[in-house]
């Protein structure tokens, strides 16, 4: 038998700790990295029937479920908050943002207004008109 085969045996999902064949134990004998292999197997199911033998609070999955009902309704409490204040801050940009639209648009008939009364109110409206416009793009 060699170290492929030994492992492949030992680890096996129906072996136990003690149950190994005469082969396996002729070749522990002779090589001691495998024996260190069967050593580490025996401490490993040594150290699951410890496990398997210590008692849990029977709490402790109380407490464990509590934890996380209360994180789920601190979410829940959260999106109860923020759905209504970010519905309150996007009604406000846009109520802001129709003031701005509403402001542009009244500054424009303004303007118009006030073109058209210097343009029909002057004695000489077209070189008025002119004059005006060609000072204002010479300004800039």
């Amino acid at each position: 038998m060699n170290c492929k085969e030994f492992n492949k045996l030992l680890a096996l999902p129906e072996r136990e700790q003690k149950n190994i064949t005469k082969d396996m134990q002729k070749h522990m004998e002779e090589c001691p990295s495998c024996h260190a292999a069967y050593e580490q197997f025996l401490k490993l199911f040594q150290y699951i029937s410890e496990e398997k033998s210590e008692k849990i609070s029977p709490f402790i999955t109380t407490r464990v479920i509590a934890k996380i009902e209360r994180r789920t309704n601190r979410e829940r409490q959260m999106k109860r908050v923020l759905i209504p204040v970010l519905s309150f801050i996007f009604l406000l940009l846009g109520f802001f943002s129709a003031q701005i639209f509403i402001s542009l648009d009244t500054i424009s008939e303004e303007s118009v207004e006030i073109i058209a009364s210097e343009y029909y109110l002057s004695d000489n409206p077209g070189t008025l008109l002119e004059e005006t416009w060609l000072n204002t793009y010479q300004n800039e």
